[in-house]
């Protein structure tokens, strides 16, 4: 039996708080899906995806899924399509795991062939740092646009606007990291170290721009966790981390919940759903200043913290 050249990979979503299933049920997977798909040569599990490796060193951050990631090698004409078909039946009908959401991913010489098309993903670091401090300001134009049908009781259209300038200060602060790579290394971080941990940043700038807009509210939640979990390190009665860490969520839990619906809202602000019989009109006043409690502190600190970022990038570029 000849293997396909190009192996498929899949990305395995399952939502924070549920069972990955690591080395163990992936055998099992691998048998229910072979029994379905004879020309399977080889299933493996490739860990989970860098993203999710960074995002769950905050595991109590609710939004962000397990990303698991597998390779399938085949003999024979196989479709992506058709494989996935087969791996969600196993993981629904044999494996119960009715919670996975399975996705295509390019393979590797197919994400090298797009880019070489498109270009760099990431812009030079000066150009990283112009782009975060041109988001940042949109970020705010757009807020003001919300206020704007607010005052003309559009509260749906004003909703949707905050969450868009959301989106915009977290592609703000992306670009802002993306400025300061690469890590250079220096005292307890060699050089080892520095370029894993910027090929992990790197990732994680990437995802946050090219994906769906979505991934951007779990990078704000992330975001906001880290600052305040560092806020936290100077008061003398959270020592620990992990008391920090429950600290930062408890100070955070209503804007995490906001944040969890942050992209139905921007649809239901936005559309008329046919089946459901939402509508922008439903939003109010009340639904606006909860947007309001969470996008405006968080726009105006991205927009302080880059507008430094140009003079920074060109000293760390410097020989």
């Amino acid at each position: 039996m000849s293997t396909s050249k190009l192996p498929m990979r899949f990305e395995l979503i399952i939502p924070t708080g549920n069972e990955p299933l690591d080395d163990v049920r992936m055998e099992d997977l691998r048998r229910s899906v072979k029994a379905r798909e004879r020309r399977l040569a080889r299933l493996t599990f490739d860990g989970r995806v860098d993203l999710a490796e960074l995002l769950h060193r905050y595991p109590r951050i609710r939004s962000i899924p397990v990303i698991e990631l597998v390779t399938v090698h085949v003999g024979g004409k196989v479709t992506v399509e058709e494989m996935r078909a087969h791996i969600e039946a196993a993981l629904i009908e044999d494996l119960y795991r009715q919670d996975i959401d399975v996705v295509g991913r390019m393979s590797d010489a197919d994400i090298a062939a797009a880019r070489d098309r498109r270009g760099p993903v990431l812009p030079p670091p000066r150009t990283c740092a112009k782009r975060a401090l041109d988001a940042a300001i949109n970020a705010g134009r757009l807020r003001e646009v919300a206020e704007a049908a607010a005052n003309l009781g559009h509260f749906g259209a004003a909703v949707a606007l905050e969450v868009l300038a959301l989106e915009e200060a977290a592609k703000a602060r992306a670009l802002r990291l993306a400025a300061t790579l690469p890590i250079t290394a220096r005292g307890p971080i060699d050089a080892e170290s520095a370029e894993e941990v910027t090929q992990l940043l790197t990732a994680l700038v990437e995802d946050v721009l090219r994906r769906d807009h979505s991934i951007r509210h779990w990078f704000a939640q992330f975001e906001l966790h880290v600052r305040e979990t560092e806020r936290l390190r100077h008061n003398e009665a959270f020592r620990d981390f992990s008391e920090r860490v429950r600290a930062a969520e408890a100070a955070l839990e209503d804007k995490g919940r906001w944040l969890d619906r942050a992209d139905d809202l921007k649809l239901q602000g936005l559309y008329v759903e046919p089946h459901n019989g939402s509508t922008p009109s439903k939003l109010n006043r009340s639904d606006y200043e909860e947007a309001v409690a969470v996008v405006e502190p968080f726009v105006a600190a991205t927009l302080a913290e880059v507008r430094t970022l140009p003079a920074a990038a060109r000293r760390q570029r410097r020989p």
